[in-house]
């Protein structure tokens, strides 16, 4: 309700008179505009239609003033919710969006209340009314409104009507069925006007106004049982009476009948009965009946039931004169009212609700490209020398690919709603780990719980725009027209997504034109992994014989292992060394890629190139970071290119889980993390480890025995620069 809270003349703004239009066609507000000096609320000049005081989608008339809370506000609302970060810190950028969030829906709230007022015949019909008390003939309480309200008739509305029960106290009052207008008749809603009023009079307040007569705007009977219209009010035109039992009528009242029915109709109502007077219903789009048995009554009661003793009153609202007529006058009662509340709650929850739908009709499918990996990063830029700025730095993956296409939904027989002559926009929303370091000492444990390292703050990276603007020009393809996987679109980040980044949510954003619909925001959102690193150790400056690692002095001290060293790795390239090179302290050039695929997407190289020897040296390791679905196994297969180095050929395939440090971002005080390994004093998640098996002249890797990985202290810990990773290349297809 907070539409009607701000200020006294604000409600002027919530009416739309469906049978009365401007110059421009559209329907006019309530006495068709106010004298130039009336002053309203943040501008001067008129009282503006609902649809126009909603949409604000005629700014020239609004004499350069404007209103809070607006379609166009509620755009703006939305984009700084997704994307405002030029606060003094994170967390005042964190609080301008969470309450632009909050703006953005109380705007939509609003908006949506303007819908719903043209489910009340009177704001439809430009008949003021005031909750407190009747004006003679200009205003009037609405019966309507008021008698909504009553905790009795509310219980009501939600059982019979809302809640569509078949109860006793419902029977007699069908309300009508009415579906979401979008996507239902999504041909006749593409523009946000057309809920309130459009060409085929489709418009809720159209419907409202051309079906339901209202106090002042009631059917006249200048003769006894004659009945026409209302004044410059051609529709509803009446048409039939029924004299129905106040008996049937008040089965349904709560309360049962009042007593002053009872005094003069008998304590069921059975000797009376109440004439009412019919009406076609204008809906053209056909939902429920084409006629209303109980548009208005003749009767000698009022509004209230209130008995008026033979002569009843009445108003002429073109003269104002005052009429006292000895038979029975056309007026709305509570059974018309509580008739009208079937036929008009259920349309305006389906206006309402096809608004909703028809607002986030867009829809963008995110997929991996192909391979699966979103991002990826090498993680030698971060050592000792260059350290990440846990706090406040912004370095990491700076490159995002993404499958996306439009998959907005074309209901039957509407227009495709095509995203064109627009932007994308890739947003990355993060909490950062606060104990991260370069060299992962500072990662939780498990026995310290991660709620001690994730930063409370919420933070977002926006990358640069792809602009696809141009008249008629397709932004994204549709699926049905490129796929289910759409088309594969790079982003760069000029601040990156932080290498210590945890609970990752992707965010692909369209401005642009949807269907008809120019300047309009669509967000689709996607979660992802933490940063899953993957670490490739040398340690061949050890070498495996049996079961057990040894150096080579320890293998030339022992005669027995000696004798068991292959001959391949007997003859040293240098005197001074015991052991070759092919299996000593040997450097790893390799290519780690994306396994099952043709074609693979990224790799991962160290090997020697035109310029520097880029392969791994011993005693040291590489390691890169990247960003996948959650839960997404992850395949890599590794292939070795190292002349003079007798392996034989490789072709190890391996799959590991995403990293995660959550199961669930929304269960308050959840502290699950995947469990890790210390490989020579560095904790790894994923990785492999790599040396000789100098008995077989032959790579060994680190599942084959514990210490080939040095795992638990069976080789020692790097220390030093040996504790950060070399560099790698990162191709990307």
């Amino acid at each position: 309700m907070f539409e009607d809270h701000y200020i006294f003349l604000r409600s002027l703004n919530h009416f739309l008179d469906g049978q009365h239009y401007d110059e421009n066609g559209l329907g006019v507000s309530i006495f068709g505009g106010f004298p130039p000096t009336l002053e309203i609320h943040e501008y001067s000049g008129k009282a503006f239609s609902a649809a126009e005081w909603a949409l604000q989608d005629h700014p020239a008339e609004w004499h350069g003033g404007t209103q809070t809370y607006n379609y166009l506000n509620a755009e703006k609302y939305l984009w700084n919710a997704l994307t405002y970060r030029d606060g003094r810190s994170h967390a005042e950028s964190f609080d301008v969006r969470e309450r632009s969030w909050g703006l953005a829906f109380q705007s939509l709230g609003q908006i949506i209340h303007l819908i719903q007022d043209m489910g009340s015949p009177q704001h439809t019909r430009s008949e003021l009314h005031y909750d407190k008390f009747d004006v003679f003939n200009v205003s009037q309480v609405s019966r309507y409104e008021k008698r909504a309200l009553k905790k009795e008739v509310g219980e009501w509305i939600a059982t019979c009507i809302l809640g569509r029960s078949g109860a006793e106290g419902c029977v007699n009052n069908p309300p009508v069925k009415s579906d979401p207008v979008y996507p239902a008749f999504a041909s006749r809603f593409q523009t946000p006007r057309s809920f309130w009023e459009s060409s085929d009079q489709t418009g809720l307040a159209q419907i409202a106004s051309r079906s339901f007569p209202t106090n002042l705007r009631n059917f006249r009977a200048p003769t006894p049982g004659s009945y026409t219209a209302a004044p410059d009010y051609p529709f509803p035109a009446p048409a039939g009476v029924s004299d129905i039992p106040v008996a049937q009528l008040t089965s349904t009242m709560t309360g049962g009948i009042p007593p002053f029915v009872a005094a003069n109709c008998g304590s069921d109502g059975t000797n009376c009965r109440m004439r009412m007077i019919g009406a076609s219903l204008a809906d053209p789009l056909g939902q429920g009946p084409a006629f209303n048995e109980r548009a208005s009554s003749e009767s000698l009661f009022d509004q209230d039931l209130l008995y008026y003793h033979v002569a009843a009153v009445t108003y002429n609202l073109t003269t104002g004169a005052v009429t006292t007529k000895t038979y029975a006058t056309p007026t709305i009662n509570q059974f018309n009212i509580d008739r009208a509340y079937a036929l008009l709650i259920p349309r305006a929850v389906a206006y309402s609700a096809g608004f909703l739908n028809f607002y986030f009709r867009g829809e963008i499918g995110i997929k991996p490209p192909p391979g699966g990996v979103y991002a990826i990063a090498d993680d030698s830029p971060f050592s000792a020398d260059h350290p990440a700025d846990v706090k406040n730095g912004y370095r990491g993956f700076g490159t995002l690919r993404i499958s996306l296409a439009n998959t907005a939904p074309s209901p039957e027989f509407s227009p495709p709603q095509r995203m064109t002559d627009g932007k994308l926009w890739a947003i990355l929303r993060f909490q950062r780990n606060n104990c991260y370091s370069d060299d992962f000492d500072g990662l939780s444990t498990t026995t310290q719980p991660l709620s001690a390292c994730i930063d409370p703050v919420e933070e977002v990276v926006v990358s640069n725009a792809i602009d696809r603007t141009g008249v008629g020009r397709e932004v994204l393809p549709r699926s049905a027209d490129a796929g289910p996987d759409g088309e594969v679109v790079t982003f760069t980040f000029k601040d990156e997504l932080p290498i210590n980044a945890w609970n990752v949510i992707l965010q692909v954003v369209f401005r642009g034109t949807l269907g008809s619909e120019p300047n309009k925001i669509v967000v689709s959102t996607k979660d992802l992994s933490e940063p899953t690193f993957f670490s490739v150790y040398n340690n061949t400056d050890y070498v495996l014989i049996g079961n057990q690692c040894y150096t080579p002095q320890q293998v030339k001290a022992s005669a027995d292992l000696w004798q068991r060293v292959n001959p391949t790795c007997m003859y040293p390239d240098h005197p001074e060394d015991i052991l070759s090179s092919a299996c000593y302290k040997a450097k790893f050039g390799f290519r780690l890629k994306q396994a099952k695929t043709d074609a693979p997407h990224f790799q991962v190289v160290t090997e020697v190139e035109a310029d520097k020897d880029a392969r791994v040296p011993p005693g040291r390791f590489n390691r890169f970071a990247m960003l996948v679905d959650p839960g997404q196994s992850i395949e890599l297969a590794m292939a070795f290119r190292n002349p003079g180095l007798v392996v034989g050929p490789q072709a190890n395939n391996m799959s590991f889980p995403s990293y995660k440090a959550h199961a669930s971002r929304t269960t308050p005080g959840e502290e699950t993390h995947d469990s890790y390994k210390t490989l020579r004093g560095i904790k790894t998640w994923n990785g492999i480890a790599l040396m000789v098996d100098a008995e077989q002249a032959a790579l060994a890797i680190g599942n084959s025995a514990p210490c080939v990985g040095g795992v638990n202290g069976e080789l020692p810990a790097l220390a030093g620069a040996n504790r950060y990773p070399v560099p790698s290349t990162i191709i990307i297809d």
